[in-house]
This record gives structure tokens, C-alpha cells and sequence, in this order.
């Protein structure tokens, strides 16, 4: 053998590292010819500032051309580390399309989604990066996280945080055969909870129930060893068992360390920080590019990365700046905004986007819910039709791309929503609003950029839901969007309401349309003519607190996943007293798990009061019954405040009897139009130590079932009582918010000099569409009525079992605050969304 005639390809000796002269030796085989300025602009930065640096932003306008920045950055990192590099994005239809792009530019790209490989070998010798997706590359058991990684791009980084969740969260849905053993562990304490009800519905399955259940972390750290036996033994690591399988992997070994939530659609298992310090992108080593559209709160990037600031590359140019017209169906009286919308979509091809699988049932009488298993080709048979077809993207604001000519119209039904139960908790019962508005902007955000991604895209976005159009009409909210988009809604606006003055709103409205898709003159006139001349609102800044609390957060989660207890108990403890001043939800969130801290480091005492910490700012977490409870005094002697004062007046010598009574009948049917829970409720409030009555049994007949009056804090409240609806509850326009206007009115005719405030108690159901609740109208749950009743009967007995040389006062007064009850703090521990975060555009008043 002639060994000289051997043709050996060996690499070259020097790769190439510019992105601009990696792209210049491409040979091009689609429509890209050359670099836009933004994208030159953005390679050349990283390229001669940041491509060392560990942690680099790319923030680019949707449809800007990121991908293709992004695709040439990796090769670069290929090339320069000699190493393995991951581009990662949101779906496979995202891998398939990033792919597709690649090979038009002529770079050689691996992929992997579905299992399923292109070109590994190019990949394992470092000759490409490999395209994949989220899922793929965090899910436990992914054929990457033990692989040598030397960079990783995150596409679509806004959408990560949520994505690496879901591949840390284990479901349990009802149908598996680990729900039912579960939930038998967890009924024996929601048996012998407030929740009990709610607790007892979710396992009904003939009709929808909604809203999230706690599990006490408490009491999953005494079950820890049953739940363990019932998932392994109910196979939730069997390769059947999708839903629970690669996110078990991450979990088995840290189940006390895991938030537990139930719905009626199964249970959900999740850390509460995201423990991405263990895996190996993460490491000190590896450098991360993040692209996106919309820039993450610092908070989501720490909590999520680990990183508290990213070197930040933002070129300039107008790539991106699509042209649309948001328009605002009202409906007449005989029709609501979905039917306006129906017709004004009809004949058009639209994409309708939703925030959840239920909402999209509204709308599949015109369109087909999209199925992610079809991946891109599912979107390109979409993309390719030019009939009036329409496709329903539920819970999907972002990792669906139909740019161009593929689809002009949009219908927006709804805001988006965190899509797993822990964000859904946090955000909704914890109440935690600091980062929510931010969060639920960027959803926003991403899902109009789903087909508008380019300065040459043009379309009408239609706002089908009237709580999404309020919601993006009011300046704190809209702060929160890009400049443009804010231009946008504000000409939407302008747009509707002339011709709304006009009369002629139903029929113009489909001329304009027509105008804007074909891009006709008069239309571009006056969008170029008067999007220029609106203001908009300036971007508030994140609280300072928030990093901090973030970096903290992060950190203290660290210790505990790596088994650090004492270290995450204090990190926590503190973390959650910082907190209680600027948001109370986050507080008692971290306090609750300082508690764990304790109970995992052997230290039950302290465990014990980090859990009564949690619950008085939060009750709906749960405490648990520990022997403090029937023993206890005041270590210090307190003065007693009037509030309490009123309290052992109002008991008449046994706190805990009187509000036991209270307990029992708020546990009843409420008997005849709830008279015995109203009556309850009265009591409640004096043994509260407030000044409570009944204005609606005076001879008037008029103002609340029950108003809570506070001196101190100059508080009025007017409770109505609403614990007898028929499930599904839904609270009507009269009959309900409309009593609840009245009685709001009648505390301010009465009590002037109070801060008048009306609770509906009852379920948390649905307001009917044709309501106008105000903004502060909370509904507040039974449940925390019943939570009151027992502080109140605990507080009882740690008075009865006082030290003898502790005085009645003190030991009152002591007793109120270890449980909470001291008034204002005690409102906000409760239960309750506001009415206008209840409000269900398809739900009709039939008694109007």
C-alpha cells in the first residue's frame, strides 16, 4: 500500500474566530446576502469587547436578526474553544427553523430534539455547535450535562426561566397511579384544614375546578418518606411516565426541598429556586450568550442564572420596528367583544393566542388548537395556507415564529399567565406584584412578536378581551412595555374611540383592517404621520431590594440543595425579615422555608417559629400545631394595645370557647341566606378585638351583612358574605358587585373619616363579563375566615396555660402578636384576589 497516496483532510491549523469573516467565507444558498447593520454592529462588539466575558446579552429587537448573530457567534466559540457548544432554543420548531437558517448561510449546524440527532459526529469532534432545545438540554438524563460544554447560547432567554423550570418540575396528573396514594397522604391534613372543601373538589372530576392548594412544607418533610416510597414505587421513573420521569431525576434525591402544589389537574413537584449552580453550563468555565427581544428583570436573571449582571450588547437600528394596528372590539348590546372579534377575523387567516388549553376551548369553532408534537411542520402547513385558516396557540407566548407574509392577523384572548402552578401561586395567592407586571409585559411582548418581526411586517393585532384591553390602557401597566408598542396601543385607542364617536365603529373597523394588511397609503399617512407625536410612559426602575433579595435568595438556595442547613436557615431567616416591608408574599415564602432549614439542620424550635412567622404574614402557607400552641407565655411584658383590649371584653372570659363557636358555624352550610355565617363573621370581628356590627339588620336596611371598623388605623371594612353560591361559583353584576358598590358607598356615607374598603367572602370564582368592579374589591376566602377563628382559639389556650406571673394584658397581647391577629397586618395575611383579576369576559350575567 502507497501510503503517499493517502488524502488525509486534517482540519486547518487556525480557525477563524471573526463572526464578520466566518460569515464572508460562507457560501450562501437562500435569501441572506449580507450582514444588516445592527447585526455587523452587535458581532463586531462581542467580537473586539465581550467575547470573553462569561456572560454576554444580545438585546435585539424580535425579528432583528438574532438567530443569525447567534448561529455566528457559536461557530466563532467552535472555533476559538475547540470545544463542544450548544445553541439552545425554546421548541423543536424553533430547532428546526434555527437549522434551516443555518444552511441557507451555509453553516454546518448538529441538532438534537425528539432523541433524535443530525450530524453528532461534526458536533463530538467540535467542527459545529449543536442546535437543541430547552428541554433537551436541562432535563434530567440529558445526553449533554455530562459533556465537556464550552459555551452555551440561549435563544429566546426571556422564555428560559420558565422553560428550565418546567424541566425541574415533576407532574403528577390524576390520571397516574402515584396521584391517588398522594393524595391520601395529603388529605390527612387538608381534612383538618380550612381547605378542606376546596381539597375535596379537586378530586372531583365532573366539573373544572380552579385554583392552586399549598402543601405545607412542614408537613411534607413529616410524609418525606411515604412520598418517596409512593413515587418509586407507582413508577414515576418508568420510560411510560413522560410527565414525571427526566424531572424526577433531578428531584429524587431532594424531595423535602420541593414545593408541593395540587390542582385538579394533578400534583406539581418544584424546587423554589431553580438549582442551576449544579449544572455544568453554569460553571466558571463556560461562557453563555443570552439573546432575546425583551431584556429579563436582573431578579429573573439571578434567580434563574446565577448571574447579577450580564454585559449587555444593544445595537441600534430599526430592525424589527414592525407596523401594526391594535384594534379594540366593544360589542353592542346584543353582542361582546368575542363576537365583534369572530367577525371581524372571519374571513382572514388569523392566529389566535390564549393562556391556557381551557381558554382556547372558546374559540375552536373557527380554529385548530396547535399540537407542539407537529413542530415546525405543523407551523409551516399554517404558514403556508392562504385560505381564512386559523390556528389556536394555548399558553404559547413565545417559541412560535410565522413571520412575513405567514399570517397578518392576531387575536390576543386574555393576559398570559405563569403556565405551571408555582408561578400561579406566588404571583395570584402570595400576592407578590413587584415583578409580576414586569413578567406578564414581557408574555405580552413575545406573543405580538409571533408574527411581527420585521420592519416590513405589517397587521392588526385584535385585543378580544376587555380585562386585556383595561389592562393595557392603564400607564403603570403599559410602563412596562417597549416604547413602540406603547405608540401602538395609544394609536389603537385613539383609532377606536373616533370611531366610536363617529358611529360607525362596527364597520369601519374591517375597511381598516383591509387597509392596513394590504399596506395601503392613507393608512401608512397617518401611522407615520401620528405615531411620532405619542408619548409614552418611562420604564420604572426595579427596586434596588429586589437584586439584593434575589442574589440572596439564590445563594440560600444553594446551601440548602447542597445540604448547607444551617447556612440556608440563616440566609433565609434573614432574607425574609428584610422583606417584610416591601412585599410581604416574598417574605413569608422564604421564612416558610428557613423553617425547613430548621426542621432538615435537627432544630424544630426554631423550625416551629420561622412557620408561625410564614403563616401570620401569609396564612394560606399553614402552620403547624406545635406544643407552643397550648404552651407559651410572654417573655417580655407588653402594653396592651386597644385592639386587644376589646378582644377579652368581646370573649367574656374564654377566648377559646367563643371562637370555637365561631369556627363551627363558619364550618356549616351558613343556614338560612347565610344568616349563621354572616353572624359569625360579626363575631369574628369582635373577638378581633374590632368594632363590628351588622348594618344591614338596622331598619334601614341598608350598608353590609357586616362591617369590621379599626379606630387605630382609621380602617373600615364591609364584609359581604357570599358562602352559599352553587359551584361553580360566579358572582353577577347586580346581585354581587353591584351590592358590594352600594356597601361601599354606605361605609363612606357613614364613616367618613375611615378608609372605607368592601371583602366579598366566599369562593374564589368567576366575575361575570358585564360587571365594573373597582380595583380594590377584593373576594376573600372562607377558608381565612375559619384560619382567623383558630389563631383566635389557639390564642385562647396560650392565655389560659400563661406563666403565673404573667399578667392577663400581657399575655393578651403577646398571644395576638405570635399569631398575627394584630390589625392592619392581619388583612394582608388572608386570602383573596382582587375582582378584576376574577373577571371572565365569556361568562354572561343571565340575570341582566
Amino acid at each position: 500500500m502507497d501510503l503517499s497516496k493517502l488524502k488525509l483532510d486534517l482540519g486547518a491549523k487556525k480557525r477563524e474566530t471573526n463572526p464578520i469573516l466566518i460569515f464572508g467565507g460562507l457560501t450562501q444558498r437562500g435569501n441572506v446576502e449580507t450582514l444588516y447593520g445592527p447585526q455587523q454592529e452587535a458581532l463586531n462588539l462581542w467580537h473586539e469587547k465581550y467575547r470573553s466575558k462569561p456572560d454576554v446579552l444580545f438585546s435585539m429587537n424580535t425579528g432583528g436578526g438574532k438567530t443569525l448573530v447567534g448561529l455566528l457567534a457559536a461557530q466563532s466559540l467552535v472555533n476559538e474553544t475547540r470545544g463542544k457548544v450548544l445553541y439552545i432554543c425554546p421548541t423543536n420548531q424553533l430547532v428546526q427553523q434555527t437549522a434551516a437558517q443555518a444552511e441557507d448561510c451555509g453553516i454546518t449546524v448538529a441538532t438534537y430534539g425528539s432523541q433524535t440527532w443530525t450530524n453528532r459526529d461534526q458536533y463530538d469532534s467540535a467542527d459545529c455547535c449543536c442546535v437543541t432545545n430547552y428541554h433537551a438540554a436541562f432535563r434530567g438524563g440529558s445526553p449533554f450535562l455530562d459533556d465537556t460544554i464550552r459555551a452555551v447560547l440561549f435563544d429566546d432567554a426571556h422564555v428560559a426561566p420558565a422553560t428550565i423550570r418546567s424541566c425541574f418540575t415533576m407532574l403528577v396528573p390524576s390520571e397516574h397511579s402515584a396521584w391517588g396514594p398522594l393524595m391520601s397522604i395529603f388529605r390527612t391534613h387538608f381534612e383538618h384544614s380550612p381547605y378542606a372543601a376546596r381539597f375535596s373538589r379537586f378530586i372531583q372530576s365532573e366539573r373544572y375546578e380552579e385554583g392552586v392548594l399549598f402543601v405545607p412544607a412542614w408537613f411534607v418533610w413529616e410524609h418525606r418518606i411515604e412520598i418517596a416510597q409512593v413515587l418509586a414505587g407507582n413508577g414515576v421513573d418508568a420510560p411510560e411516565s413522560h410527565s414525571t420521569r427526566y424531572a424526577y431525576r433531578h428531584l429524587q434525591d431532594h424531595l423535602a426541598d420541593c414545593a408541593f402544589f395540587i390542582s385538579q389537574g394533578g400534583i406539581e413537584i418544584t424546587p423554589p429556586v431553580i438549582p442551576t449552580h449544579s449544572l455544568s453550563y453554569f460553571g466558571q468555565d463556560v461562557r453563555r450568550l443570552y439573546l432575546t427581544a425583551t431584556l429579563p428583570s436582573r431578579y429573573e436573571c439571578i434567580r434563574t442564572f446565577g448571574v447579577d449582571r450580564a454585559d449587555v450588547i444593544s445595537p441600534s437600528g430599526k430592525i424589527g420596528a414592525a407596523q401594526r394596528l391594535f384594534a379594540f372590539p366593544q360589542g353592542d348590546l346584543n353582542t361582546n367583544a368575542y363576537d365583534q372579534t369572530r367577525e371581524m377575523v372571519g374571513e382572514h387567516k388569523a392566529c389566535i393566542i390564549v393562556p391556557s388549553k381551557r381558554a382556547a376551548e372558546r374559540w375552536k369553532d373557527i380554529g385548530t388548537v396547535y399540537d407542539s408534537k407537529s413542530g415546525h411542520t405543523g407551523i409551516k402547513a399554517f404558514a403556508d395556507a392562504t385560505d381564512t385558516h386559523k390556528i389556536i396557540l394555548a399558553g404559547l407566548f413565545d417559541g412560535i415564529d410565522l413571520p412575513g407574509k405567514a399570517c397578518k392577523i392576531l387575536v390576543l384572548d386574555g393576559i398570559p399567565r405563569g403556565a405551571c402552578l408555582h408561578d400561579r401561586f406566588v404571583e395570584d395567592q402570595l400576592d407578590s406584584k413587584k415583578f409580576r407586571l414586569s413578567q406578564t409585559a414581557g408574555r405580552l411582548t413575545q406573543a405580538i412578536g409571533r408574527i411581527f418581526r420585521s420592519n416590513t411586517d405589517h397587521g392588526v393585532v385584535v385585543l378580544a378581551d376587555k380585562v386585556l384591553q383595561s389592562w393595557l390602557r392603564q400607564p403603570d401597566n403599559m410602563a412596562y412595555l417597549p416604547d413602540l408598542l406603547q405608540q401602538q396601543v395609544l394609536l389603537g385607542a385613539a383609532i377606536r374611540k373616533s370611531l366610536e364617536d363617529n358611529g360607525d365603529e362596527e364597520m369601519a373597523y374591517p375597511d381598516l383592517m383591509l387597509k392596513v394588511i394590504q399596506g395601503e397609503k392613507d393608512w401608512d399617512d397617518l401611522y407615520n404621520a401620528k405615531l411620532a407625536e405619542i408619548a409614552t410612559e418611562s420604564r420604572p426602575k426595579e427596586p434596588a431590594w429586589g437584586d439584593g433579595a434575589a442574589r440572596k435568595e439564590y445563594d440560600a438556595w444553594t446551601h440548602m440543595w447542597e445540604g448547607r442547613h444551617r447556612t440556608a436557615a440563616d440566609a433565609l431567616n434573614g432574607l425574609g425579615n428584610e422583606l417584610t416591608e416591601n412585599d410581604r408574599g416574598l417574605a413569608a415564602w422564604h421564612l416558610h422555608w428557613c423553617g425547613v432549614a430548621h426542621l432538615q439542620e435537627g432544630d424544630t424550635a426554631a423550625a416551629a417559629i420561622a412557620f408561625q412567622q410564614a403563616a401570620n404574614l401569609k396564612t394560606m402557607l399553614g402552620r403547624p400545631t406545635p406544643a407552643g400552641a397550648t404552651v407559651g407565655a410572654a417573655h417580655v411584658p407588653a402594653a396592651i394595645s386597644e385592639q386587644a383590649k376589646r378582644s377579652v371584653i368581646a370573649a367574656k372570659g374564654s377566648l377559646e370557647t367563643a371562637a370555637r363557636s365561631v369556627l363551627e358555624r363558619l364550618q356549616g352550610d351558613g343556614g338560612p341566606n347565610a344568616e349563621h355565617h354572616e353572624q359569625a363573621l360579626c363575631d369574628l370581628g369582635s373577638l378581633l378585638g374590632l368594632e363590628s356590627s351588622r348594618p344591614e339588620k338596622k331598619p334601614d336596611n341598608k350598608g353590609p351583612d357586616v362591617a369590621w371598623l379599626c379606630p387605630e388605623s382609621k380602617d373600615a371594612i364591609g364584609l359581604e358574605a357570599k358562602t352559599q353560591r352553587t359551584k361553580p361559583v360566579v358572582y353577577k353584576k347586580t346581585r354581587d358587585i353591584g351590592q358590594a358598590l352600594d356597601s361601599r358607598e354606605w361605609l363612606s356615607q357613614n364613616h367618613k373619616h375611615l378608609m372605607g374598603q368592601v371583602w366579598i367572602i366566599g369562593d374564589l370564582g368567576d366575575v361575570v363579563a358585564q360587571a365594573n368592579p373597582p380595583p380594590d374589591l377584593r373576594v376573600v376566602t372562607l377558608e381565612s375566615m375559619m384560619d382567623l377563628a383558630q389563631r383566635l382559639i389557639n390564642v385562647g389556650r396560650r392565655i389560659t396555660v400563661r406563666p403565673a406571673e404573667s399578667s392577663l394584658d400581657s399575655a393578651t397581647q403577646e398571644a395576638f402578636t405570635y399569631y398575627g391577629l394584630l390589625w392592619p397586618q392581619v388583612a394582608e395575611s388572608l386570602e383573596y384576589r382582587m375582582a378584576v383579576d376574577l373577571q371572565d369576559k365569556m361568562i354572561v350575567d343571565d340575570d341582566t
